[in-house]
This record gives C-alpha cells, sequence and structure tokens, in this order.
C-alpha cells in the first residue's frame, strides 16, 4: 500500500511513477536508470524544504502573521513527512484548492501545536497534511486538525496522482484502479470529488 506519484522526475525532468522507497527507473544514455527517490535525511531535501522543516520543528516567538505549526523534533516532522507521502488518505482541499495527504500518527491524541498569530493563540493538533500541488522535489507538509474544508477522495490503494500534462494542463488527477476519480485545475480553480466544485 504505496500511493504513486505521475510527476516530472527532479533530476532526469521525465515523467516518471516514483512511490516511498523507490527509485525513478527512466532509463539513461549510458544504459542504467536515473535512479532519483525520495529524500530521508534532513540533508538530502533542497535548501527550501529544509527551511519549511526548520519552522515546523522549532517553537515560533513573538506575533507573526498567520498560523505556525510544530512538533520540537525534527526526526518526528521527517516520519510524518514519509508516512503521509506513502500512505496517507487523500483529501482535496476546498479552501485551498489542491490534493493532500492527511494521517493522524496517534489517533485522536495531540502530536503538535498550531500557533495563530502568537504564542498566546495556540491549540493541540493531531494530524499532519501533506498538500501534493508542488514540484516533486518541493513536497511537505505542516501539522493540523481535520477541518471542513477537506473532501475525502480516496485511501491510498491503487492510487496515483498525477502531476499536469500536456493532455492535462493546469490539472493535477488522481486516480484509482486506473480511473480518473478527482481532478482539481489550478488555473480554473475547480475540479470534482465526487461532484463539481470551484472556488469563487
Amino acid at each position: 500500500m504505496s500511493i504513486v506519484y505521475r510527476y516530472p522526475c527532479p533530476r532526469c525532468s521525465r515523467v516518471t511513477n516514483l512511490s516511498d522507497g523507490a527509485v525513478c527507473l527512466t532509463p539513461t544514455k549510458d544504459g542504467g536508470v536515473c535512479g532519483y527517490e525520495f529524500p530521508v535525511e534532513l540533508l538530502e531535501f533542497n535548501g527550501y524544504v529544509r527551511e519549511k522543516i526548520e519552522k515546523h520543528s522549532q517553537q515560533p516567538t513573538g506575533v507573526f502573521r498567520g498560523e505556525i505549526s510544530f512538533n520540537t523534533s525534527t526526526g518526528f516532522y521527517l516520519q510524518n513527512l514519509s508516512g503521509a507521502r506513502a500512505a496517507g488518505d487523500i483529501y482535496l482541499d476546498v479552501k485551498n484548492g489542491y490534493f493532500c495527504t492527511y494521517i493522524t500518527p496517534s489517533g485522536n491524541s495531540a502530536i503538535a501545536t498550531l500557533w495563530s498569530g502568537s504564542a498566546t493563540n495556540q491549540f493541540a493538533v493531531s494530524g499532519y497534511k501533506l498538500p501534493l500541488n508542488s514540484k516533486l522535489q518541493n513536497i511537505h507538509g505542516h501539522y493540523e486538525n481535520l477541518g471542513p474544508s477537506m473532501l475525502f477522495v480516496a485511501a491510498p490503494i491503487d492510487v496515483v496522482v498525477e502531476y499536469p500534462t500536456l493532455a492535462n494542463p493546469d490539472e493535477f488527477r488522481v486516480l484509482q484502479s486506473g480511473n480518473v476519480i478527482a481532478a482539481w485545475n489550478t488555473a480554473a480553480l475547480s475540479g470534482f470529488a465526487g461532484s463539481h466544485i470551484v472556488i469563487k
């Protein structure tokens, strides 16, 4: 049980089917294969994602705009990232307009803290959310509870998440058992997951 990502490979730039623990099998000119695999250790991630990991594993200070979620263990963040990447339930976040995976590693028990605006406004959260609207090398998540804007799409069984292609520009798609079960167009801000949805 592992989600397959049909995305452009960060190393060879060819569309590949990649899953947690697998490598890009695109043939190279010398007769080998590309070999790209998802990063696992902190230093394997690019600088952009490392900054995000550090942000979500350090307690914020002072007053800030928006919300920041954190758990002080970098290892726990990486464990959750890997878990959500491999076997999270697939959702369509209707409010933000993207597909994501979501896991609750400890059931209903709190695993992180969400601060909204300042340290005095904080909430315990039990889930880890992984948006899938980025290039493969930039995918990262944050801690959050499951909200009303999250529309369930599929359990991670025989699921392929597909990055926009020439045939379907601007459109992320979710396939299960080879059938398209959900799609989201990032330009039109509309799509379907059971029924048609539009962000106005």
